[in-house]
This record gives C-alpha cells, structure tokens and sequence, in this order.
C-alpha cells in the first residue's frame, strides 16, 4: 500500500507566528480513518503515513478557540506525492470569569453563565456551571465581544440535562422585559 508524506503549518490568526503543540488531526473523508499528530516549536506537523484520498485537516490548542467556532479546518486531496496542507489557522481565545451571588452575597451553586453573540439574536457560544463558592470560568472563546448573562436557578435535582433549555427560556424572559 502507497504511503505518503504530509506536512503543514499551524499559525495564530492575530499575530500568524506558528503555534507550537497545536494537535493536528486529520481524517479520510471515504472511510473516516482518523491520524493526529503535534505541532513542533516551529509550527509544523507532519504525517509520514497516510494513504491517498480526501482529507480534512484540523487543530486544537488550549488556550484558542476550538476549530469548530470559527474555522472550518482544511480539506486537501492526498496523491501519490508528498502533499503540503494550506496554513492551519487558530484564533487566540479570551475567557471570562467571575462569581454568582444570590441577593445575600452568597456564591451560587449550580448557577449558569451563558455567553451569547449578542442579545437580541441569543446563540449561546459557551456557558459554564458555577462551583459552591459561585465562582465559574469559561476558557477559549472568540474574543469578539460578548455579554455574559448569568441565571441564578440551580439545576434540578436529578435532571441537569433539562437545565440549559430552562436557563435559555428564564434568559429569554428577561430580554423580553428588557431586563439585559
């Protein structure tokens, strides 16, 4: 069976220096044969082993925003001659935190920040449960502005799947009433 070489740069959208240890992925698109390898301090990653085909190409790194956000990834066709993939492009993530307290002062468990692209078309980008001490974190976002708008309910006992559509539905609400 034919293998061949492929090779390619991951670099930051803001300053497009390589991104050392981004995790590079790519997967056949015919049969969904998944390969990964690691960015160098350079930015560079290359796959010794892949066999001819369609490919998509990706990378994820802590502290940027995950592919999925904002860039699709790359797609190339693998021949029988060594291949380089167009630039791997990973934007810097922000993150936001802070602290829910009740009426009291007191930290919120179980409280929901939700991060929407804006407030009168609420896609919900990122969200994150707040600890005991109410205190929540929320890593890697695109850092275009956002306003996070925090819903004080704690998650139902024994039904935390059902909680995000009532921390939308609660949030909803106070948009209508113009509350955010």
């Amino acid at each position: 069976m034919l293998l061949v070489q492929v090779e390619g740069l991951v670099v930051s959208t803001t300053t497009h220096l390589p991104v050392e240890g981004a995790k590079v992925s790519a997967m056949r698109l015919n049969d969904n044969t998944a390969h990964s390898s690691v960015a160098g301090a350079d930015g560079r990653f290359h796959f010794d082993d892949l066999s001819p085909g369609e490919y998509f190409f990706w990378a994820i790194r802590e502290g940027f925003v995950d592919y999925r956000v904002n860039r699709p990834g790359e797609r190339a066709t693998v021949s029988d001659k060594d291949v380089r993939v167009p630039d791997l492009k990973l934007t810097p993530g922000t993150h936001i935190q802070g602290q829910i307290l009740d009426e009291g002062g007191r930290g919120v468990n179980g409280g929901i920040t939700l991060v929407p692209t804006s407030v009168q078309t609420p896609v919900f980008v990122a969200h994150a449960w707040s600890k005991e001490s109410g205190e929540f974190l929320i890593l890697a976002i695109d850092p275009y502005p956002r306003k996070p708008d925090a819903v004080f309910e704690p998650p139902p006992a024994g039904d935390d799947t059902a909680h995000p559509f009532a921390a939308l539905a609660a949030l909803k609400k106070r948009q209508e009433k113009g509350q955010i």
